[in-house]
This record gives structure tokens, sequence and C-alpha cells, in this order.
């Protein structure tokens, strides 16, 4: 496709800044992106820390029956 020609009027300047108040309205978007962001965000560390936590919890509960079965039984009397 080929490119439409820029005129070549004296008056006619191509912009080299967004028009006025371009920033001020999409700020609403860019504050709602950024907080989904940081909510995705803490989210995935959050799952990710209970994740492991779980799997610490998951790793250990052998040893933790182990020990409760001992301390369970009954002692001699001297």
């Amino acid at each position: 496709m080929p490119r439409p020609k820029t005129p070549r009027n004296p008056f006619y300047r191509t912009p080299d800044q967004m028009p006025g108040g371009f920033w001020d309205i999409l700020q609403p978007l860019a504050d709602w992106v950024m907080h989904q962001l940081v909510d995705a965000y803490d989210r995935g560390y959050t799952d990710g820390r209970a994740d492991s936590a779980r799997a610490r919890c998951d790793a250990a509960r052998p040893e933790l029956d182990a020990y409760i079965a001992h301390m369970s039984q009954p002692t001699s009397k001297i």
C-alpha cells in the first residue's frame, strides 16, 4: 500500500506530541491496568507461597506422625 504524501503547505507541520489532554483521558485506564497487574502479581506470589508451604507440610507429615506415635507410647515406671 503506498504511503500518502505529506502536504507541502508551509503552514502544515506533522505532530510531534500527543494532542493536549490525551494522557489525562487515558489516566483512569492506566490506573486500572496497573491495579490489575499488581493484583495478579500479589495473587501469584501468595499462591506460590501457599503451595510451597503446603508442600513443606506434606513432606514433614510422615516425620510428625512418627513423632506423635513415639510420644504416645506409655513409658515404663522405674
